[in-house]
């Protein structure tokens, strides 16, 4: 279990992503931290408890992760008990930016 929900959010405007992050700001009432990354954003959002594994799957749905990122998460978890959340720091020699 782990207190922070990871979202991948690729080919949205930095617009859309400030509206979204807000909009899970005040609806969790909990903190986010926004990263730019080569095609989109990543959202991290920062939870005081932990969350179990279908808690943190079902907000990710909720909030449009990435669906192929889920599907991998999904299997992933399945498959070796581990990594149902992964966003990187860095991907192709990129590394994402941190906006807030």
């Amino acid at each position: 279990m782990d207190n922070i929900v990871g979202l991948d959010w690729d080919n949205i405007s930095l617009k859309t992503a400030r509206k979204r992050q807000n909009k899970i700001e005040k609806k969790e009432q909990t903190s986010t931290l926004l990263y730019k990354t080569r095609h989109g954003f990543h959202l991290e959002i920062i939870y005081i408890s932990p969350l179990t594994i279908t808690e943190n799957l079902r907000l990710r749905e909720k909030y449009h992760d990435c669906k192929q990122r889920l599907l991998y998460s999904r299997l992933r978890y399945e498959t070796t008990g581990t990594g149902y959340d992964i966003l990187f720091n860095m991907k192709k020699g990129k590394w994402r930016k941190l906006l807030s």
